[in-house]
């Protein structure tokens, strides 16, 4: 496998092979460079697997709800992802590195690792839809450097669709209440 750091100059882009499972595909050009599977159908627990690693990414908390990262096999967190109400947030990553989580645009949808003085290094669009999960990535050249890139590309993605879950399970329960009320 190549890595994201070798195929940057193509574009990248997530997509989901199958709707009959939730796993996800990382492609620059023809190669693909990462992925990322859920460990079961329900639950946070996710792999993401790249040519510089394998690492798991679990959400923990209710209240103040965090990402955990951990290389694959191991108990102690690697980085964790202190998540805010609107979804923003510090990656405190490997060896005291910390990255922003941001929102890039008014409406919620692109996101976007940043470093600490607010340099976009790695930003996400989705493309969502009923049935389609998908999201190009960019890559900055200033984050081609960074040893924390393949976690950045494969751990940005994860958060997007905790995101996109979280914000349909809000529709759905908005639809059931509507309806609730007017029956």
């Amino acid at each position: 496998m190549k890595t994201i750091r070798e195929t940057a100059d193509h574009p990248l882009r997530w997509t989901r092979p199958s709707m009959l499972a939730r796993q996800y595909e990382l492609a620059a050009g023809e190669d693909v460079v990462g992925g990322l599977r859920w460990e079961s159908m329900f639950g946070s627990l996710a792999t993401a697997e790249a040519a510089e690693g394998t690492w798991t990414f679990k959400r923990a908390g209710f209240l103040s709800p965090r990402l955990t990262v951990r290389r694959a096999g191991s108990d102690s967190d690697l980085a964790v992802l202190q998540v805010g109400f609107k979804g923003d947030g510090i990656l405190h990553g490997p060896e005291r590195r910390s990255y922003q989580w941001q929102r890039t645009d008014f409406w919620r949808s692109e996101w976007a690792f940043a470093s600490e003085t607010g340099r976009l290094l790695v930003s996400f669009s989705p493309d969502f839809s009923l049935l389609k999960h998908a999201a190009t990535v960019k890559v900055e050249p200033e984050a081609l450097a960074l040893e924390d890139l393949s976690l950045l590309v494969t751990l940005g993605w994860y958060v997007m669709l905790l995101l996109s879950e979280e914000a349909a399970g809000v529709t759905a329960s908005s639809a059931a209440a509507a309806a609730a009320a007017a029956g």
